[in-house]
């Protein structure tokens, strides 16, 4: 073959692959503005959000135009779960021009498969890595057993299967205790080990809660699972006292002791905010890795998948881990939709606490909020949309 005929086969096959590129390259409703391709999205946010979305806003700018959320279809569409009241009940809902708007990209996974990780009956039935979870039982397996179990000293805990803030958690010694939280919480519940040997930063009870994000696109096959490096750190009211000899239904039931929540901490980010030495610290991270790594490939190994209105899609969920004293993380639960809204009570107490009228957690927050949304564009927004 001639110098001649090889340069004609190698223009030819440099034109096939320019086209595939061109070809599979995301067109959606963008359009280009001076040579550069531009992106339409949409936003759906709380005020109350808790992050500072002005920070992603400014990110998308550059290779995104906002649209209203009424537009039919676009590249990108991001939304969140609004707090509503049906039947005299609060729920959490996505507002329905989200659901139902058509995207290349979205800010949703379907929640089936999900659930079978963040309701706490499935989680502790389908979790792969047991080393990471409290012994625990459904209630319907625990009941027949229970009595030769309960002791009248030995804590254990009862949650609801789906429940949120701490509302349907108790710490019981004995049956009828057991009982009684069956008739308050239904028969749809777990009953875990209570683990009494936790860790503490300034003589506080606390849990970690790492951000996890996941992709999926049903089109290449690609699914992705990532964690995000900080670990926002929600620490109990009281601090923690060993149970000794006083009345230990007494001592249980003392929930700003023994339930670690946001509205009453003043510690925000682990490890920097702790008080906890530094080989331990060292030892949490490794064994957190560890665990963090278990719940990505847990994921993983879900259908994962966006709803049909789009064509991929990705979400943040997030974990509530507890350390023992030695270091070893325990999964508490996992949550598909998490809020950030309580950042403004961390404001108040982390404002308070510093005498600095917030302007320490503002700080803190806009940093947080960097970080994480840059964790997000570079995970998952970049490479999906190739800007």
């Amino acid at each position: 073959m001639g110098i001649y005929n090889i340069i004609i086969v190698l223009i030819f096959i440099l034109f096939i692959v320019l086209a595939i590129y061109i070809i599979s390259m995301p067109r959606a409703s963008s359009n280009m503005i001076g040579g550069h391709q531009r992106h339409h999205l949409t936003y759906s946010l709380k005020a109350d959000s808790g992050l500072d979305y002005s920070i992603l806003k400014n990110m998308l700018m550059l290779n995104f135009d906002e649209k209203n959320i009424s537009a039919p279809y676009v590249d990108l569409s991001w939304g969140e779960v609004f707090t509503v009241t049906k039947n005299g009940r609060e729920t959490v809902e996505y507002p329905p021009e989200f659901e139902r708007q058509r995207a290349d990209l979205k800010f949703l996974l379907e929640s089936n498969d999900l659930k079978k990780l963040t309701e706490k009956a499935n989680l502790i039935e389908n979790f792969k890595n047991k080393e990471f979870l409290a012994k625990s039982y459904q209630l319907k397996d625990f009941l027949p057993i229970a009595k030769s179990i309960l002791n009248g000293k030995t804590p254990y805990i009862v949650k609801k299967n789906i429940g949120y803030q701490q509302k349907s958690v108790r710490i019981i010694l004995t049956y009828d205790q057991l009982i009684k939280a069956k008739e308050d919480f239904g028969i749809n519940c777990i009953v875990s080990h209570y683990i009494q040997n936790t860790m503490q930063s300034h003589g506080k009870k606390f849990h970690l809660r790492p951000y996890f994000l996941l992709y999926a696109n049903p089109t290449t096959g690609i699914k992705k699972a990532f964690t995000f490096s900080q670990y926002r750190m929600i620490t109990a009211k009281k601090k923690y006292t060993p149970e000794d000899d006083c009345d230990l239904q007494k001592y249980y039931d003392d929930v700003e002791i023994h339930m670690s929540g946001g509205h009453h901490t003043d510690r925000l980010l682990f490890p920097s905010e702790t008080d906890i030495p530094e080989h331990l610290i060292k030892k949490s991270l490794i064994e957190l890795k560890k665990c963090t790594t278990a719940i990505e490939n847990n994921f993983l190994a879900l259908n994962l998948r966006p709803y049909p209105e789009s064509k991929a899609g990705f979400q943040v969920v997030c974990a509530d881990i507890l350390l023992t004293e030695d270091g070893h993380p325990y999964i508490l639960e996992i949550n598909r939709r998490c809020g950030f809204s309580y950042g403004t009570a961390y404001g108040t107490a982390y404002g308070t606490a510093y005498g600095t009228a917030n302007e320490k957690w503002k700080k803190m927050n806009a940093k947080f909020s960097t970080d994480f949304f840059h964790w997000v564009y570079d995970s998952v927004i970049q490479p999906h949309f190739r800007i």
